[in-house]
């Protein structure tokens, strides 16, 4: 009973499914698509584009709340955003969780239901069965990883081996033991996932809710990015850009717009939305993070709205909406390139990938291309425009994460609230955040140490 309540967040969405075939029998691991138009149906489910992790905006340094804001949010808003040691308070519900498992189950029926009809396949039906095992290894890597930024610690080398990952769910099996593989191996899976799907998927997506080759190498290229691997993420966002290094030119959008963004716009590689949290749609923008953008920086008035108290929302989303963009897009491409060659110690490639990015993002008749006067400089200069660029991506909890491991950039964070300093400290174990009580009691998994 233990280990099917644990799965039974699992299975909510297979549950919901109107299809005869999804007709729940006794045993619900026997649960097999037949065709492959009923693989289509799952995999084409929106499920696999929302709810991706939130609760690192939140908890990152981009947002500001005063007191208001703050009590309007919920118990779990409210501690994810001075860094309790008990997030989730006791909630039977982590949306972030769930939805993430559910994906990497319904994935794991796909393609076991693909490996049950090998031997039915037509090499006119060849290309659809590839693509069908492409997307579903794609969607398990990509949950899998989502799982990885919010309930692990920062990835690191030398103890990689050793440190705790995540649950690794391989099989649709709900008997299957519920354990936490290493850090390593979690990490190796995504990668293993990911570089398997590359062989099967599409150039490009007939649409950008899909995955394809473009959208694997860019993330491939984010996860490596989180290991601090910087060569194999040089390398997978170089082949990115090779599909889709297509950049809006900022000068032609009009800042006065409600969103100046459009959904599925030509900078999208792969789409898909953060899960929503009322208090990031109400917050406040941090008011350093505000000041860095200069007067001719356009991103400055297209990003965010003026409020009635003199702060700033941020309103910019490449979703299109007040929610928030989850998925991969080329300017992050750009900057993981530019980040790797100043690593490289390759000043002037890295500030000519860097500016190739700043030209579509300043005034016209103002821009001049920066420069570095090594490879350090070169590198701050970089990260300063990856944090302006990329705000409300759900990157910036990824990047804390990874560069409060260099003493060059590790930040305190600090933020008031109730009338009290909260502060967090790099290499904090609250960086990491604590499993859901109800997947603990459900699978005797040790606690992450807050």
């Amino acid at each position: 009973m233990r280990k099917y309540s644990f799965y039974l967040i699992l299975i909510m969405l297979v549950c919901s499914c109107k299809e005869d075939w999804l007709d729940i029998k006794s045993d619900i691991s026997k649960i097999v698509p037949q065709t492959l138009a009923d693989m289509r149906l799952l995999l084409n489910s929106a499920t696999f584009n929302l709810n991706y992790t939130t609760l690192g905006e939140v908890a990152a340094d981009n947002i500001s709340l005063n007191a208001a804001q703050l009590a309007g949010g919920s118990a779990m808003e409210r501690n994810a955003y001075v860094w309790e040691a008990d997030i989730f308070a006791g909630s039977t519900v982590v949306t972030q969780w769930n939805s993430a498992y559910n994906q990497v189950f319904t994935a794991n029926v796909v393609l076991e239901g693909l490996e049950k009809i090998t031997d039915e396949i037509t090499p006119g039906k060849q290309s659809e069965w590839n693509d069908l095992k492409g997307r579903a290894l794609f969607y398990r890597a990509r949950a899998h990883y989502d799982m990885l930024v919010m309930f692990t610690k920062p990835y690191a080398a030398v103890s990689a081996g050793n440190d705790p990952g995540i649950p690794l769910r391989l099989s649709s099996d709900i008997h299957a033991p519920v354990v936490r593989a290493g850090l390593q191996e979690s990490y190796d899976q995504v990668i293993s996932d990911l570089k398997s799907s590359l062989e099967l998927l599409p150039t490009l997506p007939s649409h950008k809710t899909e995955p394809s080759k473009a959208g694997t190498e860019a993330m491939l290229a984010r996860v490596y990015m989180a290991m601090g691997n910087y060569e194999n993420a040089l390398d997978y966002a170089e082949k990115a850009l090779l599909r889709n290094s297509e950049l809006i030119d900022y000068n032609t959008l009009t800042a006065s717009t409600a969103n100046p963004f459009a959904a599925y716009n030509a900078e999208t590689i792969y789409f898909s939305r953060q899960a929503t949290l009322g208090v990031i749609v109400n917050s406040g923008v941090d008011g350093a993070l505000y000041a860095s953008y200069t007067a001719t920086d356009l991103r400055k008035a297209l990003y965010f709205r003026s409020n009635m108290d003199g702060s700033y929302t941020f309103k910019a989303s490449y979703a299109g909406s007040t929610l928030l963009f989850g998925g991969t897009a080329s300017p992050e491409m750009y900057l993981i390139k530019a980040e790797c060659l100043a690593r490289k110690g390759e000043t002037l490639p890295a500030m000519e990938t860097l500016n190739t990015l700043l030209e579509k993002r300043y005034d016209d008749e103002d821009f001049v291309p920066l420069e570095a006067g090594g490879a350090e400089e070169a590198l701050r200069t970089i990260l300063a425009e990856r944090r302006k660029e990329l705000v409300f991506t759900g990157l910036r909890w990824q990047d804390l994460r990874r560069l409060n491991q260099d003493p060059r950039f590790a930040v305190t964070l600090v933020r008031s609230a109730n009338n009290k300093e909260y502060r967090l400290e790099p290499g904090s174990n609250r960086y990491t955040f604590p499993i859901p009580d109800y997947i603990i009691s459900s699978s005797g998994m040790a606690q992450n140490p807050r």
